[in-house]
Parts: structure tokens; C-alpha cells; sequence
């Protein structure tokens, strides 16, 4: 029974508090009704005694303004009774004494009422505190006590956990120390073999370059002592293909395109995926007048690598000789396309444009190369495009431009020659002789000077 109760109480708890605090308002409404109530009957009492006493003075003093007399002996008499039930008031006071009677049981009663109140609200200050402890804190705590204790052991868990983590931390730690360690001295003996590597291939690299050096010296009849030959670094495929191809490089230099040849064959042999290789030998094609072989060659190379805008340019020079002049323009376009900032793009554009009579075309890229880097190539090609369009100063002050680049290309000085040539001529069937006379001089000392400078003739330099 006492743990239904309990229960019950549990359950219902707010609602039985909720019950009691109704109760003890209701009450202490009752009470404050009933307090007032009284008041204003105590009030009214008040009154009413207030005006009974002075009616009482009035009268009194209206008796001892009527004596008796001879007409008539008794006077004024007044008979009071208070209440009416009462018989024996004889005197004024009694009734005073029974209207403070009253008052006195009415703040009686008000006081029992305050009385029974404050008993009351002490009761529900004290036992609802106490209810509230004994059927909802009370589990409260208990609950709290028990997860607690719970936290208290998933927390020792987690701290065994923790411990067993990094337990196994620090055993992974170790092993992987040693492990590193271990691949430490791996990668150290590695890097030895690369740098002895790297050092084989900076060794032949100095030598290639001075090869290279001594072929751009040759003008110069300086006698250098040149590699013809290097070595692989390894034993790889790659590196005996690099090696191949370095050495194809070496008799290009040298004038031997035959050799060159050989060497680039076996390098696409072992690697057939290097777009470089069919490059080089497209540019040996060229040298050897085998122009479809070379184009065959430079299709290869751009089906391997379609972005290399180099690869295009060769493309472009190969039709160009295969006379195939819209072909070798739409190819040096795309290589402008693909790479915009290369002055040789802008050359090779330029020298289409003039075989094809495109003059003013020609100028405009030639200039872009220019603009890009200064070369006397390019300065031969404005100039030749400014003389064909009869702008003989201008075309003269692109070549003094090239002098200024190299003062000791022969190549500039016979170009000065030809077009002081075709100056003179013109001036002469103008019929100025003096002005082709003039101009006959300058084509003279030009071609003096051209070949002192050691240049050699070729048909296509001339105009």
C-alpha cells in the first residue's frame, strides 16, 4: 500500500502540488473575505456606537436642561434597552460595555482567522519542500548518483582504451623508426648511385657543349677537339635511347647527317613513343632533300605530342620546302597558336609570306619577330619585304639594323650589295646616271666588303 502510494504520489506529484497550493490560496481567500467582511462590520459597529453616544450626550444634556417642576414633578425619562432582548440595562455604560463586547469577539475571530492562515501557509512552506525532496529530488539524485557511477566506468574504459592506443602507437612508432630507418640508408645508397649518374651525364654534357662550341667556330678556322661519341648513363632502354640521340645530335653538328641518321634510327628503335626523335629526324630529312620522308616524320611526332608547337613549326618549314605554301602557313599558324611569344614562329610566317608575295603580311611578321627577339634573319626578311614594295630607304635601315646585331655577318653585306645593285640598275634606265652611279659605288664596296667577311654566293639570297 505504502509503496502505491509512493508511486502514485511520484507520478502525480506536480499534480498534488499543484492541488495544495490551490487549497491554501482558496483558503487564504476565504479568510481575507471573511476579514474583510468583519471589518466592515466592526466598522459599522463603530459608527453606530459613535452615534449612539453622542445621541446619548445630546440627551443627556437635554434631561438636565428639563428638570422637574411644579407642573410637572418627573421630569424628562428616557427607557433604553441594547439590544431589545436584553431587560436589565438600567445605565448608559451598560450599553457602552456590551457594544465593546462585541467589538472585542469581532477582532477575536480576526485574529483566529490570521491565526488558522498563517498555520496553514507555514504547513505547505514546509511540507511541499519536503514532499518535493522525498518523492522527486530524492530519485533525482539518485539518478544522478547512478550515471555518476556510470560515467565513472565508461570513463575508466576510455582510459584503458586510451592507454591500450597508445600503446599500440608507440609499437607502430618503433616499428616504423626502424623501417625508415632501414629505407633511409636505401634512399642514401640510391641517391650515391644518382649522383654518380647525374655526374657521368654533367660530365658529357661539358663535353657536348664544348663540341657544340667548336662547330659555331668553325667560321673562325679555330681547331677545336670535338666528341663524336658519348656513352649511356645506364643500362636502361631510356638511357640508351638518350644516348643514341645525343650522339645523332653531335654528327648534325658536325656535318655528318648520314651518321646522324644511323644514331637517331636506333634511338626511335628502343624508344618508338618519343615524339623528339621523329622530330630530329624530320629536321634530317630536310638537310638530305628527302621532304616526304620528313613530313611523314614530323606527322609522327605531332600524332604523339599534338600540343608541342615546335613539332608544327617543322611541319610548317617541311611543306615550305615542298613548295606546298598554304599548307606550311595554316601548320605555322598553329604552332602561333599554341605558343605566341616564340620569334622563330613569326620568322618562318614571314618567309612563307614572301615567297607567296604577301609583302605586306611578310613586314607585319617579321616585325612580331623582331619585337619577340632581335635576329638578323628577321631584319633580312623586312628588308627584302620592304625592297620588293620599292621602299628602297626603309629596306636599307633594317639591314644597318642587322650590322648593328653582327658587324661580321658576310651574309648582310652581300644583301647590301644586291640591293644597291637593283637600285643602280633602276636609276640607270630611269636614265640618272649620276644617282646609279652613286648607288653602282655603294653595291661595289658592299660586295668588297662581303667578301672579305669570307661570304660564299647562294642562289637564293638573291632579291
Amino acid at each position: 500500500m505504502g509503496n502505491w502510494i509512493k508511486k502514485t504520489f511520484k507520478k502525480y506529484s506536480y499534480v498534488f502540488n499543484l492541488v495544495l497550493v490551490v487549497a491554501a490560496l482558496a483558503f487564504a481567500g476565504v479568510t481575507i473575505y471573511q476579514c474583510v467582511q468583519i471589518k466592515n462590520y466592526y466598522s459599522v459597529r463603530q459608527t453606530e456606537m459613535t452615534q449612539i453616544k453622542n445621541a446619548l450626550i445630546s440627551l443627556e444634556q437635554y434631561v438636565a436642561a428639563c428638570p422637574p417642576t411644579e407642573g410637572n414633578p418627573v421630569g424628562a425619562q428616557i427607557e433604553i434597552a441594547y439590544p431589545s432582548t436584553i431587560d436589565d440595562l438600567d445605565e448608559i455604560s451598560d450599553v457602552l460595555s456590551i457594544v465593546q463586547e462585541d467589538n472585542a469577539q469581532a477582532m477575536s475571530r480576526i485574529n483566529n482567522h490570521l491565526l488558522i492562515f498563517s498555520i496553514l501557509i507555514t504547513v505547505v512552506t514546509i511540507i511541499i519542500p519536503i514532499l518535493n525532496y522525498a518523492f522527486i529530488q530524492k530519485d533525482q539524485i539518485k539518478r544522478l548518483d547512478k550515471q555518476y557511477k556510470k560515467s565513472k566506468e565508461e570513463l575508466k574504459v576510455v582510459k584503458e582504451a586510451s592507454e591500450q592506443a597508445v600503446a599500440r602507437l608507440n609499437e607502430q612508432y618503433e616499428e616504423y623508426s626502424r623501417k625508415s630507418h632501414d629505407e633511409l640508408i636505401g634512399i642514401m645508397n640510391k641517391s650515391e648511385q644518382e649522383i654518380k649518374r647525374v655526374q657521368n651525364q654533367i660530365d658529357q654534357m661539358t663535353d657536348i657543349s664544348k663540341n657544340l662550341i667548336g662547330s659555331k667556330s668553325k667560321r673562325d678556322q679555330e681547331p677545336v677537339v670535338a666528341i663524336t661519341k658519348v656513352n649511356p648513363i645506364s643500362e636502361s632502354v631510356h638511357d640508351r635511347a638518350t644516348a643514341h640521340a645525343i650522339n645523332a645530335k653531335l654528327h648534325f653538328v658536325n656535318d655528318n647527317y648520314k651518321q646522324a641518321l644511323i644514331e637517331t634510327n636506333k634511338a626511335i628503335e628502343l624508344e618508338p613513343d618519343e615524339a623528339e626523335n621523329y622530330s630530329f629526324r624530320c629536321v634530317l630529312m630536310n638537310v638530305l632533300n628527302q621532304y616526304d620522308k620528313a613530313l611523314s616524320d614530323i606527322d609522327k611526332a605531332i600524332s604523339i605530342e599534338p600540343e608541342n608547337a615546335w613539332y608544327y613549326y617543322n611541319r610548317g618549314q617541311t611543306l615550305h620546302m615542298l613548295k606546298r605554301s598554304d599548307d606550311a602557313l595554316e601548320a605555322t599558324e598553329k604552332a602561333i597558336e599554341l605558343d605566341s611569344n616564340d620569334a622563330a614562329f613569326y620568322r618562318n610566317k614571314a618567309s612563307i609570306l614572301l615567297d607567296i608575295k604577301r609583302y605586306s603580311d611578310a613586314l607585319a611578321a617579321a616585325k612580331k619577330a623582331i619585337d619577340l627577339k632581335p635576329e638578323v634573319t628577321s631584319y633580312y626578311i623586312s628588308s627584302t619585304a620592304l625592297f620588293l614594295m620599292k621602299r628602297y630607304k626603309e629596306a636599307t635601315q633594317e639591314l644597318e639594323e642587322a650590322l648593328k646585331l653582327d658587324s661580321e655577318e658576310p651574309k648582310t653585306y652581300h644583301l647590301f650589295a644586291v640591293q644597291y645593285h637593283t637600285m643602280s640598275a633602276e636609276a640607270k634606265a630611269k636614265g640618272n646616271d649620276e644617282e646609279a652611279q652613286k648607288y653602282d659605288e655603294e653595291a661595289k664596296k658592299y660586295g668588297q666588303l662581303a667578301k672579305e667577311k669570307g661570304y660564299i654566293p647562294e642562289p637564293d639570297d638573291e632579291v
